[in-house]
């Protein structure tokens, strides 16, 4: 074989190795661009799947709303970004008790999550009772005192909420007073108000 048979030759075998590795990247890599775009799909569905929102409804009584909601909503905002969960408040429109649901949105686990961080704040607040009666008319400024000051102590000493009604029902032999609080609350408040209307009224109320 002359040389220029033998160049030729070799010419031909080369470029068949070339296109035989040529053959094999492009089918490698096309292998792993199909793997690629097989694990995106799979990725995609698996955040489908695990980023479904399920949504719960826990009732709170009217007495507890304020501590789950907090100042301003700071509770509320803490309990959803600790838990990652949103939620919302709706009135119970079945009862006119006051009473609010704690609509809860989110996955399974931050729901029961946040279902249990509510329910503990909810325990832990007093149920709270309310009582109405009435004070002598020329009883209500001892009690209220000068801008408020006697009422205010009365109400930080006793932890007791005391509403002096200014507005008198028809044939009313008193003005109405509600206290809202603990039964320890309101029995302490009473015992004080008692005895500043005593010294005038000579009776207990």
């Amino acid at each position: 074989m002359n040389s220029l048979s033998q160049n030729i030759s070799r010419l031909i075998i080369g470029a068949g190795l070339v296109a035989a590795t040529a053959l094999s990247v492009y089918f490698y890599l096309r292998d792993e661009a199909e793997a690629e775009v097989e694990a995106a799909l799979m990725n995609k569905a698996y955040r489908r799947a695990t980023s479904s929102t399920d949504k719960i409804k826990v009732r709170i009584r009217k007495g507890a709303i304020g501590a789950i909601i907090g100042k301003r909503g700071e509770n509320v905002r803490r309990i959803q970004n600790e838990t990652n969960t949103r939620i919302t408040f709706e009135e119970d429109k079945t009862t006119d008790s006051g009473d609010k649901f704690a609509v809860i949105s989110g996955d399974t686990e931050s729901i029961k999550s946040a279902e249990d961080v509510i329910r503990r704040m909810i325990a832990e607040q007093p149920i709270l009772f309310e009582e109405n009666f009435e004070i002598p008319f020329y009883s209500v400024g001892a009690v209220i005192g000068r801008h408020g000051e006697v009422i205010k102590a009365l109400q930080k000493e006793t932890g007791c909420r005391i509403d002096v009604h200014r507005i008198v029902p028809n044939n009313s032999k008193g003005n109405p007073v509600t206290l809202k609080g603990s039964e320890q609350q309101i029995k302490a408040a009473r015992i004080k108000i008692n005895e500043i209307i005593e010294p005038d009224n000579r009776r207990p109320f």
